[in-house]
């Protein structure tokens, strides 16, 4: 099921997921949220990013705890202009400190998105995060700083940078987004080659990422893949 939401054929993917969610074999709670996962992922995909809220949210109802399921769900709804909505799922909890990182990026993302007041107190937080991670010099590059230099927009060319050397360590579907989005807000479209030679090679589809590369290939600075 997984295999098939991810190479562009979603919707035998919910079909699946569907009879998976009902089976005796996956009715403790971890099998329920990764199943459930996957099931609003499949509908996401699928062009369908309401059903695949409310799966999420149901779920999350269950299992209030589930981090996957709470980011998840906080970050399409971001994507949704839903910044409310989703600054409240990623603040379930009074002392903000206490987020991860990954939470307290999509808190701020809402946050601008609210012209909240607190942005700004949410920036600082995190910005004070990354610097302690740079003093510890970790070699893993995660994607809330990511998220930080490309999508919040704290610095591009850094988010260029650490995208070409992230998807030379590990090549994630979520990071391939985010490499062609910052790419083409550079002009610089051919720095995220790597990304259509790896869409092509796999088959991965997913309608957000397909639609940056449709656009990567129309910027005048897309030169065409190397033979």
């Amino acid at each position: 099921a997984v295999l098939l939401y991810r190479t562009g054929q979603p919707l035998q993917a919910v079909q699946l997921l569907a009879q998976a969610v009902q089976s005796p074999s996956y009715q403790d709670a971890g099998s329920q949220d990764w199943v459930g996962f996957h099931l609003g992922e499949a509908h996401r995909v699928a062009g369908q990013p309401d059903v695949a809220i409310t799966v999420w949210r149901e779920r999350l109802k269950l299992s209030a705890r589930s981090h996957l399921l709470r980011l998840s769900l906080a970050e399409l709804l971001n994507k949704q202009g839903r910044y409310q909505q989703a600054r409240a799922t990623a603040i379930f909890q009074t002392d903000i400190s206490n987020l991860s990182d990954a939470l307290l990026m999509q808190a701020l993302l809402a946050s601008r998105g609210t012209k909240n007041a607190d942005e700004a107190r949410l920036a600082d937080l995190m910005d004070a995060r990354l610097k302690t991670q740079a003093l510890r010099q970790e070699a893993l590059i995660e994607r809330p700083k990511l998220l930080y230099q490309i999508s919040y927009g704290k610095d591009l060319p850094s988010g260029l940078a650490l995208s070409i050397e992230n998807w030379r360590l590990q090549k994630e579907p979520p990071d391939a987004l985010l490499f062609v989005q910052v790419a083409l807000a550079l002009g610089q479209a051919h720095a995220a080659e790597p990304v259509v030679v790896w869409m092509e090679k796999t088959g991965y589809s997913d309608p957000e990422l397909s639609a940056a590369v449709k656009r990567l290939k129309s910027h005048p600075s897309w030169k065409g893949l190397r033979s």
